[in-house]
């Protein structure tokens, strides 16, 4: 029950459960949350036009929520063209070639050196006002 391309978005993964394509439990585990918003609306969608049973909607719906959450962990994969991609950092997954990983982990001191210097110039997402952040840089450094 796997007729999906090889590279689906999360709205394609959404779209084969509800035509049957997929188990939704495979397409929980495939789901990345890059499309969130319009993956919980179609899910509804499909649930209040009973083409959907209320039991993948939930399991769907609930995937979702998980990697929307802020504690989302980070986790790599294979790209298509055969470089690494990180995902859990930001909406896309940040994607080098295996010689770009190895350059940007030896240059991982710097990156901390950089921080640390530029700390009041450089902005955070989220809550809180970084202080913790700072403290980890300076610690690592």
């Amino acid at each position: 029950m796997s007729n999906v391309s090889p590279n689906p978005s999360d709205r394609d993964l959404v779209l084969a459960v509800v035509a049957g394509k997929l188990a939704p439990e495979k397409a929980a585990e495939l789901l990345r949350g890059n499309d969130q918003r319009t993956c919980k609306g179609l899910l509804l969608e499909h649930l209040a036009k009973q083409s959907l049973d209320v039991k993948a909607a939930a399991l769907l719906l609930d995937r979702l929520e998980k990697l929307a959450s802020p504690s989302r962990r980070l986790y790599c994969k294979v790209s298509v063209k055969g470089g690494m991609s990180l995902y859990g950092l930001q909406r896309m997954p940040v994607t080098l070639y295996i010689e770009q990983w190895f350059a940007l982990l030896d240059f991982a001191d710097g990156i901390r050196e950089f921080m640390g210097e530029h700390d009041s110039e450089l902005k955070r997402k989220g809550p809180g006002d970084g202080k913790a952040a700072t403290a980890a840089v300076a610690t690592a450094a």
